[in-house]
């Protein structure tokens, strides 16, 4: 399993989110329904900041889009409570065991990576990471790697 520090991180990148989006009417403050592409967008960046090479993912189900970083052949996704409140706050699984966390996503196909899927992502208005680049880049600057050990 990925290093604590991972899940340190996640915890606090999930936090901020939840204080940027609680007036978005499009994001769900219960579950952060609407901001998998904000969150995994921070959490995406923050790694290539500490060193890591992150995935940025965004796939595409036809109904609807969802978005979650892949590291060394695990999934970390901020928003898995949107699916299922039982699921924890920062869900970080193996790949292969990350479909079985969230059947719904089985169906989600066109699957795009890093600039592609943030390109994406920025005709997603209030849900796209572009609204929240302000806050962002702050939150990415301010991150101290010693921070999370």
């Amino acid at each position: 399993m990925l290093d604590r520090s991972i899940k340190k991180l996640g915890k606090y990148i999930r936090s901020e989110v939840e204080v940027w989006t609680k007036d978005n009417s499009d994001v769900d403050s219960y579950n952060l329904a609407g901001a998998c592409a904000i969150a995994s967008y921070v959490m995406y960046r923050a790694l290539i900041k500490f060193g890591y090479k992150p995935q940025f993912i965004m796939a595409d189900s036809g109904c609807g889009c969802h978005c979650w970083v892949e590291l060394d052949n695990h999934v970390i996704d901020l928003t898995a409570t949107q699916f299922n409140m039982a699921l924890p706050k920062v869900l970080i699984t193996k790949k292969i065991d990350y479909f079985k966390s969230i059947p719904e996503l089985k169906s989600y196909y066109d699957s795009k990576k890093n600039n592609s899927a943030v390109s994406s992502t920025k005709n997603w208005d209030q849900q796209s990471p572009i609204i929240y680049n302000k806050e962002i880049r702050k939150t990415i600057r301010n991150l101290n790697e010693q921070d999370f050990r």
